[in-house]
């Protein structure tokens, strides 16, 4: 076999063919390194190394056979090393704005599985809704030399200066959110298009006055609310601006005490959209303890379809989008910007439509017309 060759092997017998010795542990005496499995073996450090990194043209017998060996010296990579001659760390920056948020709980397990399908490593940060920490974690992302991130910001706005200024630097960052004006790319589900996929819902079952609980000005969701206007309106009809209510957090306490304020004003509705599943727990919870019920006295329609919303104590109409396809576009855009360093391609706006999945809290028990 010609020297070089990824198979070349030094002494003993070819690769592919069986080995009879395996070495025991490798004694002390620091770090081990490539060239000690190499020597150990009696394969080349080439061959060493293709093999360490699961490369197809190294026989899998050699593969397992090397990979065991290196396991026996308690052989750590170096990943450092490999990052100053390759310019990656194949790490992933990943920022959650909300941990105790289940959507992005679960999210943050749909990214780190097919990050690590990828052979990528996350390393991850909580914002804990606050704007400065979220700045902070993204610009050490950038010092620790990771390749790229991914932001889950923490409030929706139309322009996030920060990220746009990591992109002009050349960090590749992609945002998991809706709305922006440009400057930064976005993935995210259409919410415009899924709030007013519940406003026409509503509505076609016969439901006219239609409450909404989501935040106002910044930390509001424009998309959502336009999206119930937007549906009334195909309806022919429109949005009461006293049927809204903002919540003091997005949480179940939220939901509970946005729900009582608009049920206990001068105009109560017969339904009410939340802008997330979250706070529809809250808004349940109070009309079960209020005595309403479900959806006879005021229906409810909520935005995420967490897994506890088939389970509440009347099942939750929600909006569903499906995170591991938002993970793996996001993911894969992501990858577009590492893959072509100081090009910049300009930044892309990506939507994926949601769909509504009708349960029984919007469900008409009898005809109001």
């Amino acid at each position: 076999m010609r020297s070089g060759a990824p198979c070349e092997r030094r002494s003993g017998h070819l690769d592919g063919e069986e080995t009879k010795r395996r070495p025991g542990p490798a004694g002390a005496g620091g770090p081990i390194r490539l060239s000690d499995i190499a020597a150990r073996t009696g394969f080349s450090k080439n061959t060493v190394s293709l093999a360490m990194r699961g490369n197809p043209r190294i026989p899998e017998k050699t593969r397992d056979y090397i990979r065991g060996v290196a396991e026996d010296m308690d052989y750590v990579p170096n990943h450092v090393a490999r990052a100053l001659t390759s310019r990656r760390t194949r790490t992933i920056g990943v920022v959650l704005s909300d941990i105790s948020n289940p959507v992005l709980t679960e999210t943050s397990k749909v990214i780190e599985s097919q990050l690590r399908a990828k052979g990528y490593s996350m390393l991850f940060a909580s914002s804990s809704d606050s704007v400065a920490a979220e700045v902070e974690a993204i610009r050490m992302f950038r010092t620790r030399q990771l390749d790229g991130a991914l932001v889950y910001p923490t409030r929706p706005q139309r322009n996030w200066p920060h990220a746009e200024e990591m992109r002009r630097a050349g960090f590749p960052i992609v945002l998991v959110t809706p709305g922006g004006e440009g400057g930064a790319d976005l993935v995210a589900a259409d919410e415009f298009a899924g709030a007013r996929m519940a406003a026409i819902h509503l509505v076609e079952e016969g439901y006219r006055r239609i409450g909404v609980v989501d935040g106002d000005g910044q930390d509001g969701n424009a998309d959502k609310l336009n999206g119930v206007r937007a549906g009334l309106r195909d309806a022919g009809l429109s949005f009461d601006e006293a049927l809204r209510a903002t919540p003091e957090t997005h949480s179940p306490a939220g939901g509970f005490s946005a729900m009582e304020r608009l049920m206990t004003g001068p105009e109560r509705p017969d339904a009410v959209f939340l802008a997330s599943d979250y706070l529809a727990i809250g808004a349940q919870h109070w009309c079960h303890l209020n005595g309403l019920r479900i959806p006879s006295d005021v229906a409810l329609v909520g935005f995420d379809n967490i897994a506890l919303s088939e389970f509440m104590p009347t099942p939750l109409t929600s909006v569903d989008f499906d995170i591991g396809h938002i993970a793996e576009l996001a993911i894969g855009r992501l990858m577009t910007l590492i893959d072509a360093p100081g090009l910049k391609p300009p930044p892309t706006v990506t939507l994926v439509a949601p769909r509504l999945i009708v349960r029984d809290s919007s469900r008409r028990q009898r005809s109001m017309n």
